[in-house]
């Protein structure tokens, strides 16, 4: 027994992902609560992955990775026990804490009550777990919970209280809204008293998106006395002594604590031993010296400390340095101001003044002295010329028409896209400066003062915004707000002599009324009463409800003062590791003399050449010197002969590089050099993938054939102009992301259904990413985005909610010339057979300029139009720009550096497993390391057992094998190989057979028409607008003082409709019954709106159908169906093609 039980809270900031930065966290804190002497330590829930992590734990790679991550913590903990949440897998996920103790995972709880309601989604993700464990700590029975758990009353809380436990570990991740500390006190104090038990409750500290985390961790002991308080708004360990034989002598009087609560709860809780033993140094350790109880922040300075950090934490998190906002002079920049100079620094804070003829002499002046006050560069850009040029652009339509609040508008547009501006071209990310009460009202311009990334005081009241202005002023000496701006009537300066106040009640007024209407649901009548005027309750709720669409398009804010919003997809870091299945085998190659040799003479700058190896030896040495090199040569651009190569290549690579080398990219190359038939929407989109991960700077190895590399890639400056990137809740204007996306080379069509094809109803837009597996229907609710959602394109049905997306090009920019190598002057190129990769370079040119020539001569392309290739010539160049080395398997070259490695070749044998088990014997005897890589590798194995030949079965191979062992691993290659000790043998040798690839293009509707040249005169087409008509051909018209080609269609009584061949997605073939002939509608006729009509009648009833049928299936029980068998498995690895995506799909859902 001991009287003293010492606990410690690692209250810390992690970030979604960044499983290295938190693992390292979690390990030092952890290191220090050890040094403090502490029996148990906790941290905060789902501290490995970060919090919230949402359609993450989708990714398998990402579960796996929080797993590995969980093992390295606990080789850490020693004889403390260390609390730490994490994602558990087995059958489902469950959000989890582990238990770790003496090196190992003692034990583990997993959440039982899974929140989902304002910002949380758990029940998406997680399963609930079933029992709630005790663990004997040095003598003290210890509970653990998550969150959620003791929020109400009963549950795993009063269970483990009822077995015996003194302590409960409360992992959690408790978002903060204002004075949200004392609600949670008062309910752990009650907790505690109930079931007499002392609560360790650690909170997570830090913003993650709209989402502010406030620390404030507290300790409760069994009477409810608070014994312990963490820092607000920043990290700490937090030490504390408790003294269990207090609530020992507590819980002998509790009349909660009965067997029956226990068996009404029905839960289970087991209580598990880790150390019924007293620390030997616990009667000489020292008593704390004061054990931290820290006074929470007043209400202000509350909300104060939230902004900075959440701001802070959205800037930095996402990789973000400086910011910039305009200031006006007025109360909301400069307190935005304050905020981010407190949040970042002063050199990373930009203000910008955008002065008008309306602006006052004052306002600049109060502008200028925030600045020099603040310590931050300070710009002013006169927004008249912008303005005048705006009028002058604008004056014939708006001829004949007074002046209003739109020639108020354009001003804060101009200001607006000068801002936006200055973020595009210097990567700065505008703040915007709107307050809760503009926002709420909609006294705000969209694409003016909302355009921006943060809006960092989207959620404070104007009468807030006042009182934070003075708290701040009140701890700066002077002052760094000019006292004139807190006294002045709040202006916008967008005419003579404006005031908020004519178009708003005063603020004193206004807030209270959106109080009671927004926050706290009160009807008109209900506000009323509480004596406000009818007509001005009346007019603000008409106001508010009637900005609902401005506010969807407001950026992501700052958690403020207010209660949580409903849910809404906060944006994420994706950070995905992928763990090979051979790198073990590199530690072999490392010191090896040929690896010294290429090293020394790249540093050089010379061109070494490697001879010897072959097919996936070849990978093998790349990856060796990948590895090698990796601090020196984060990226590796591997160029080889063709297609098949090149995938070969990529695939065995990604079979020996290790997780931390980065992600192994194949560069797909365009179908065709004819230039009249550009590249699809999804090569282009696979190209984009390629660069858009080089353009980051993150390690990659990205594999091209030659053909790969002689077309041109797109400009990345052009790039930037036509990308689109979109999040819930991000301020974008519909029709400006039409045009974006339009000059991105999305065409416009009726029905997404292939990458490169967007549709426009309403507020609503569907667009294919060339880089995505789904189409994205984005959802506006007026200038915001409401919602990014991904669909089926076959069914046009819902996948999931998407956090954000970001939307490439689906066509290369019009004067693509640059090379892949031009983009990456920092990279290493590895030339797989150099001379047969010339010979082939300069062909594929020829072919291309042929096909170019031919064209310009037919009149099908501009005499000025360039060859769709890069030349021999200028990709040579590239070439001798960087640090490069040659590779070939049998020549060498006339002169230069030359190194060769010994790898031997190895017999077929042809499915003859018994000879297989002969040799395997022979090359064990000899001490010899032998890895069989097979997609059968747990066939193998039995059948290898059946010859005498015993072969350990791993699903990834980390480290080197033993002399003399068989290892199998379910790993493809290309072909097997040996090299001194070491024998890898492969599907190649064993079975005689390769893995066969089949290249589909996945068409989903086959009678789109993606190209005049599919259409024959004569052929029945149906126009999307006019309906069945019979298309008679290419015709060349003159329209508008210039010539183009247009589809003749001809539909009844001899109408002709002419549709422009860059509109030919409105038309396709006519597909029906065989035998039956259709009906030729007649332009401007009612008979195809009928049929449409009729169409859409009989969906909304299969609808209803489909609903009751799945309504039936629901309430019926299913088929459980028993685990596949060894048999199972064999048959599906010896499928020797890839799966169809359908099939694919088939095979999980059963």
């Amino acid at each position: 027994m001991t009287p003293r039980f010492r606990v410690a809270m690692a209250q810390i900031n992690t970030i979604v992902g960044d499983f290295e930065g938190n693992t390292r966290k979690i390990i030092e804190r952890l290191e220090e609560a050890q040094a403090a002497g502490a029996d148990v330590v906790s941290f905060p829930e789902l501290a490995i992955t970060g919090y919230p992590p949402e359609d993450l734990l989708i990714k398998s790679d990402f579960v796996r990775e929080n797993l590995a991550c969980l093992h390295e913590v606990a080789r850490h903990a020693s004889r403390t026990a260390a609390v730490v949440g994490f994602v558990d897998s087995g059958d489902h996920l469950y959000n989890a804490a582990a238990v770790l103790y003496d090196g190992r995972i003692a034990g583990v709880y997993r959440k039982m009550r899974l929140p989902n309601y304002g910002v949380f989604d758990e029940k998406r993700y997680f399963q609930p777990g079933t029992a709630c464990p005790v663990y004997a700590v040095h003598g003290v029975e210890v509970g653990v919970n998550i969150c959620e758990d003791v929020w109400a009353p009963g549950g795993p809380l009063l269970a483990q209280s009822l077995a015996g436990a003194l302590v409960s570990i409360t992992c959690n991740s408790s978002p903060y809204h204002a004075q949200k500390w004392r609600l949670r006190e008062e309910m752990l104090q009650t907790r505690a008293r109930d079931y007499a038990v002392a609560i360790v409750y650690n909170n997570l500290v830090g913003g993650q998106d709209e989402l502010v985390f406030d620390g404030l961790s507290v300790i409760v002991d069994a009477t409810g006395r608070v014994v312990a308080r963490g820092p607000a708004f920043e990290e700490a360990l937090v030490v504390a002594d408790l003294d269990v034989e207090a609530i020992r002598g507590v819980r002998r009087y509790n009349p909660i604590r009965t067997a029956d609560a226990l068996h009404g709860e029905g839960l289970d809780a087991p209580v598990f031993t880790l150390s019924r033993d007293v620390p030997r140094d616990a009667g000489s350790r020292p008593p704390l010296p004061g054990m931290l109880v820290l006074d929470p922040p007043d209400d202000v300075e509350e909300v104060y400390r939230a902004l900075v950090l959440g701001t802070r934490d959205y800037v930095r998190k996402n990789g973000l340095r400086t910011v910039v906002l305009g200031l006006s002079g007025g109360v909301d920049s400069s307190l935005v101001a304050c905020i981010a100079v407190d949040a970042l620094g002063r050199e990373s804070v930009k203000g910008i003044t955008l002065p008008s003829r309306f602006t006052s002499e004052a306002s600049r002046r109060y502008a200028r002295e925030l600045a020099g006050a603040l310590g931050i560069e300070l710009l002013e850009l006169p927004i008249d010329p912008v303005v005048t040029a705006y009028d002058q652009v604008l004056a014939t339509p708006f001829a004949g028409r007074a002046r209003d609040v739109t020639e108020e508008n354009l001003q804060a547009r101009a200001r607006g896209n000068l801002l936006m501006a200055l973020s595009n071209k210097l990567g700065w990310l505008v703040l915007t400066t709107g307050n809760k009460s503009e926002m709420s009202v909609g006294y705000a311009t969209l694409y003016g003062d909302m355009a921006g990334g943060f809006a960092v005081i989207k959620d404070v009241p104007k009468t807030l915004v006042y009182r934070l202005a003075r708290w701040r002023n009140a701890r700066a000496s002077p002052p760094v707000i000019p006292q004139e701006v807190l006294e002045r009537a709040p202006t916008a300066e967008l005419r003579e002599n404006q005031t908020d106040q004519d178009t708003l009640p005063p603020y004193e007024v206004l807030d209270p009324i959106l109080k009671l209407y927004v926050e706290d649901d009160r009807s008109a009548e209900e506000i009323v009463a509480q004596g406000f005027d009818r007509a001005t309750v009346a007019r603000v709720i008409a106001m508010v409800d009637h900005s609902e669409y401005k506010r969807r398009q407001a950026p992501t804010a700052a958690a403020g003062p207010r209660k949580p919003p409903p849910a809404q997809p906060a944006r994420r870091l994706h950070r995905v590791r992928h763990r090979m299945a051979l790198s073990g085998i590199l530690p072999l190659l490392s010191g090896r003399p040929e690896f010294l040799f290429v090293d020394e003479h790249l540093e050089r700058g010379d061109r070494p050449w490697v001879t010897g190896p072959g097919g996936a030896a070849k990978a093998l040495v790349l990856a060796g010197l990948v590895t090698r090199l990796a601090e020196r040569a984060p990226a590796w651009l591997i160029l080889t002969l063709g297609r098949d190569q090149a995938e070969r290549l990529a695939d065995d690579l990604a079979a020996f590089l290790p997780a931390s080398a980065g992600r192994v990219h194949l560069l797909a190359p365009w179908e065709s050099f004819n230039p009249e038939d550009p590249p699809s929407a999804e090569t282009e989109g696979a190209r984009q993938r390629v660069l858009e991960a080089l353009s980051r700077g993150h390690r990659a190895i990205v594999v091209a054939s030659v053909a790969g590399v002689v077309h041109p890639v797109s400009d990345p400056r052009w790039i930037d102009t036509v990308r689109v990137d979109l999040a819930p809740g991000s301020p974008n204007d519909l029709g400006q992301v039409v045009q974006r996306l339009a000059g991105a080379g999305y065409d416009r069509t009726d029905l997404v259904r292939r990458p490169g094809e967007l549709a426009v109803r309403g507020g609503l837009i569907d667009v294919y990413p060339s880089t995505e597996d789904h189409p994205v229907r984005i959802e506006w609710a007026g200038d915001q985005i409401e919602s990014l959602r991904a669909f089926d394109p076959e069914t046009q049905r819902t996948v999931g909610p998407l956090p954000e997306v970001t939307i490439l090009p689906a066509r290369p920019g019009e004067k693509a010339t640059a090379t892949l190598l031009d983009q990456v002057p920092d990279a290493v190129c590895a030339l797989d057979e150099p001379e047969a990769f010339e010979r082939q370079a300069k062909a594929l040119y020829e072919q291309a300029a042929g096909a170019q020539r031919r064209a310009v001569e037919a009149g099908r392309a501009p005499a000025d139009s360039s060859v769709p290739a890069v030349p021999w010539d200028r990709i040579a160049r590239a070439l001798d720009a960087h640090r490069a080395v040659a590779l070939s398997t049998l020549h060498r070259p006339p002169r230069g550096p030359v190194v060769e490695f010994s790898f031997g070749a190895l017999e077929s044998f042809a499915g003859q497993t018994a000879a297989l088990a002969v040799r395997l014997r022979e090359w064990t005897a000899e001490g010899r390391r032998v890895i069989v890589a097979s997609r059968q590798a747990h066939r193998m194995v039995e059948v290898l057992a059946g010859h005498g030949v015993a072969a350990g079965l791993v699903e990834r191979l980390d480290d080197p094998p033993p002399p003399g062992s068989v290892y199998a691993v379910p790993q493809a290659l290309t072909g097997g190989f040996t090299l001194d000790d070491l024998v890898v043998v492969t599907d190649a040798e064993i079975l005689g057979w390769r893995r066969r690839r089949r290249h589909i293009r996945w068409l989903r509707d086959g009678a789109r028409v993606a190209s005049w040249t599919e259409l024959t005169p004569g052929d029945l087409v149906v126009h999307i607008h006019h309906g069945i008509g019979v298309y008679r051909g290419i015709e060349r018209l003159a329209v508008g003082g210039g010539e183009r080609d247009y589809l003749h269609l001809e539909y009844a009584q001899g109408d002709a409709l002419y549709v422009p061949t860059d509109q030919i997605n409105l038309v396709q073939r006519y597909v029906g019954v065989e035998g039956q002939t259709p009906q030729i509608h007649r332009l401007g006729g009612t008979e195809w709106e009928r049929e449409k009509r009729r169409v859409r009648e009989r969906t909304r009833e299969m609808a209803r159908e489909l609903l009751d049928l799945y309504a039936a299936r629901g309430a019926r029980s299913g088929h459980s169906f028993a685990p596949d068998s060894p048999w199972q498995r064999e048959m599906e690895e010896a499928f020797s093609f890839e799966e169809t995506p359908d099939q694919w799909q088939a095979i999980q859902d059963v």
